[in-house]
């Protein structure tokens, strides 16, 4: 074919059949000219050039791709910086992974000049919500319209129905734990999708109940499957263009992989008939109800993102907090002394949430969940660079040597204040997590409640991890409850 193309271009080729195949053949060593050229230009003169880092990685976004397919691909880089002695790798043709934790504030700032990859948050599928809009201007209008509903105010009048929700999975419980132990990697989910439902939707998606003889729902298969697809939507850029713009049925059929991720929007478009058909509105506050100057698409999408923030990531926090104090009986005595000094020691003496807020060793372990869990643990890319909260969550310079460790203790003392700034796992910056305060005031009721009410008793003894842009147990956490 090659020596063909020569002869075409050198004019030795003749008649209509030789001249097709000396075409084809031209075109195909234009092509193979121009990916030459492209690679060359990428391993050797372009500003990435310098950056170490796979070979394959710098030539095509192919090596990436595949990378994030890995169970937890921050293992990878985290392996390769180590191999390369590097601070800043180059994990594409124009993506650094950085491990420098002086960078982060930088990079993730109030007044960062670091804009947010378009591809990676266009691959939600949920264009112009709070968390992928990559327009800055943009996403300050629509983070000024949430901010009232997830402030510490407004977070308070969420308590009840947190209490509401944590009563009935309580009762769920009781009613389970006498077969076994009980998979709290599921039960968590239910409950944090029932509560950011009732926030967000105005009514609860009542998965405590969806199935009486488990904590399963076929929502968390719709999220899990969803996140499967997350890689080849960031990068397959016709795809991700296409299912952005084209009929949902249209891409379905050009790709029924998507299905999970058109499930959720399913769901939320649902959600916004169901909030607007309501013939008296709840008595809470209800997040569409500041968005009711966006089309119902538009308020879809966003309830999309409030369900994918607000739920998988609380729970699969609140699930390593058990996990790791049911796992060491100093940090368990610790903390149910610390509940019985405050005088809990049932549901009916639960004070309120500021008065939990103000226990300093539940606070503490609510705190070390949180860096510890680190939910979302790879890189939210900017153009070119990005930093991972795995990364800063693991550095020994600054945690000390016990980075990998659950440490409550290490927010008690007095540089636990400086640690703060080294936290981000709701990022920081104006693209910090709205949704911080609910998932801290979740915490911190659902340990309380527990640990004053049950002995529990754990039977996992290895935990497993899958990173599906929030992390997964796939093995489930087992624990089994016993009524004090």
């Amino acid at each position: 074919m090659f020596q063909q193309a020569l002869d075409l271009l050198a004019g030795q080729a003749s008649g209509p059949a030789n001249l097709a195949i000396g075409a084809a053949g031209a075109l195909v060593l234009l092509y193979a000219l121009v990916t030459v050229a492209q690679s060359t230009y990428r391993l050797y003169l372009s500003p990435l050039a310098r950056f170490p880092g796979p070979r394959a990685a710098a030539v095509s976004r192919a090596w990436l791709h595949q990378t994030m397919k890995d169970p937890f691909p921050e293992a990878i880089f985290e392996r390769l910086h180590e191999e390369y002695g590097t601070k800043a790798l180059r994990i594409g043709p124009n993506q650094l992974h950085l491990s420098d934790t002086t960078l982060y504030k930088t990079i993730y700032s109030q007044t960062t000049n670091y804009t947010k990859q378009i591809e990676f948050y266009d691959s939600f599928l949920t264009p112009h919500t709070l968390f992928a809009e990559t327009e800055p201007a943009l996403h300050k209008l629509r983070r000024k319209a949430l901010n009232p509903f997830f402030s510490t105010a407004g977070v308070a009048k969420l308590e009840p129905i947190i209490t509401e929700k944590i009563d009935l999975f309580k009762a769920k419980i009781d009613r389970l734990s006498a077969r076994g132990p009980i998979n709290v990697s599921l039960a968590m989910r239910c409950i944090t999708i029932d509560v950011i439902s009732q926030f967000a939707f105005g009514k609860s998606r009542d998965l405590i109940h969806e199935r009486e003889d488990s904590f399963e729902a076929e929502l968390l298969n719709a999220v899990d499957e969803a996140g499967k697809a997350l890689p080849d939507m960031t990068f397959n850029n016709i795809m991700r263009k296409m299912a952005l713009r084209m009929p949902e049925s249209l891409v379905l059929k050009l790709n029924p992989g998507l299905t999970p991720l058109f499930k959720l929007k399913e769901f939320a478009n649902d959600s916004v008939a169901t909030y607007h058909a309501m013939q008296s509105k709840p008595s809470h506050p209800v997040v569409y109800g500041s968005l009711e100057h966006l089309s119902a698409a538009d308020q879809a999408q966003e309830g999309v993102d409030i369900l994918v923030a607000g739920a998988d990531t609380t729970a699969y926090t609140a699930s390593i907090a058990l996990y790791h104090i049911l796992r060491d009986s100093r940090i368990q005595s610790k903390l149910q002394t610390a509940l019985a000094d405050a005088k809990i020691t049932t549901a009916d003496g639960m004070p309120h949430l500021r008065e939990l807020e103000k226990i300093d060793y539940l606070r503490a372990c609510v705190k070390e969940a949180l860096r510890i869990a680190m939910p979302v643990p790879g890189m939210l890319p900017r153009a070119i660079v990005g930093m991972s909260a795995y990364t800063m969550h693991n550095d020994t310079e600054t945690w000390g040597s016990d980075a990998r460790n659950f440490v409550p203790e290490r927010w008690l003392g007095t540089d636990s204040k400086s640690l703060e700034l080294n936290m981000c796992t709701f990022s920081k910056g104006a693209r910090q997590c709205i949704g911080m305060n609910v998932a801290t005031a979740e915490l911190h009721m659902l340990l309380a409640h527990l640990f004053t009410q049950y002995k529990m008793t754990l039977e996992t003894k290895k935990l497993t991890r899958t990173d599906l842009f929030v992390l997964t147990s796939p093995d489930g956490i087992w624990i089994r409850f016993e009524r004090k």
